[in-house]
């Protein structure tokens, strides 16, 4: 039984639901999907969010694999339907099922508590989603078993960005929440924008792993936010990438003390870097008596991990 799936940069586009809905059924021990840069907008899960929903969360009360007969799914998904005949041999005959049900009809649908789940890791970087596209997404998610989330540069129109945090916000506060990694590079994210994810980590104390990365607009405002939230939640980040920031130094001793109690690992990478912060980090960053720091100081870098 196929565990992992990585399906970036094929250009899928909006409308492969059904046929990946029809893939990720015959998949059921599937924990990775990767489908990073498949051209995917907004309309991607729309038509067919519940089907995808009951493909996501598990085999129980299945989706006959009739609704996805791919004489009706267009040319540009025959490819990937063909690919999940090669994968799975003993699937064959889709050419001869039924015609699926109108979209308008009501799909059967299971409760996200109903079923098995095995989907881990989830990413979706690099497709024009938006928010829209993103909160139709995360319904359809395992929030109680995915552990690893991947949205980084969705691409959000100007002014969309408030509802791109605000549905990444109520993912988070969901009672059960599993996630450990959370990649947000390159979504135009802002100070008050990591503001609110940070509250949002303290209903979410799974979260140890945090990008970012590639977010102009994010300064020293943001980090001492994210700290001050850190320090009330007791549990730091194993990882926090701002690479891309404009974190700007020098970096106050606090901050620092900070820093090093509370991030295991510190990916800094800005032309506003301070010179000092790099030369004096193995003095800045305060490793536990039986650990040691290993850095990267190199151009305007600045890494730091604790070992």
């Amino acid at each position: 039984n196929l565990e992992e799936l990585d399906l970036s940069l094929n250009p899928l586009g909006d409308g492969s639901a059904q046929s990946l809905a029809s893939l990720l059924r015959a998949c059921p021990l599937l924990g990775t999907l990767r489908l990073q840069a498949c051209r995917l907008g907004a309309t991607f899960p729309e038509p067919h969010s519940l089907l995808l929903a009951e493909a996501l969360k598990g085999p129980a009360h299945s989706v006959p694999a009739s609704w996805f007969s791919h004489t009706h799914v267009g040319a540009s998904n025959r490819k990937l339907m063909r690919a999940g005949e090669l994968l799975f041999p003993g699937r064959a005959g889709l050419d001869d099922l039924p015609r699926p049900p109108s979209p308008t009809l009501s799909y059967p649908y299971v409760s996200p508590l109903a079923g098995a789940v095995h989907l881990k890791r989830l990413a979706l970087s690099h497709n024009a989603l938006g928010s829209r596209g993103l909160g139709v997404v995360l319904e359809s998610l395992p929030f109680e078993s995915l552990t690893h989330l991947e949205v980084g540069s969705l691409e959000p129109r100007p002014g969309d960005r408030p509802q791109l945090r605000d549905t990444l916000v109520r993912y988070l506060r969901q009672e059960g929440c599993a996630l450990t990694h959370l990649g947000l590079s390159g979504n135009h994210l802002d100070d008050n924008d990591v503001s609110e994810l940070a509250r949002s980590l303290l209903a979410c104390p799974s979260l140890a792993s945090l990008d970012l990365s590639a977010n102009p607009a994010i300064s020293i405002l943001g980090l001492r936010t994210l700290l001050v939230t850190l320090e009330e939640r007791k549990r730091g980040l194993q990882s926090l990438n701002l690479a891309g920031c404009a974190v700007r130094g020098p970096l106050e001793t606090a901050t620092w003390a900070k820093l090093s109690s509370l991030v295991g690992q510190l990916q800094l990478c800005s032309r506003q870097l301070s010179r000092s912060d790099q030369r004096d980090v193995a003095q800045l960053w305060r490793t536990p008596a039986d650990a040691s720091l290993r850095s990267v100081t190199r151009h305007h870098k600045l890494f730091c991990q604790s070992l």
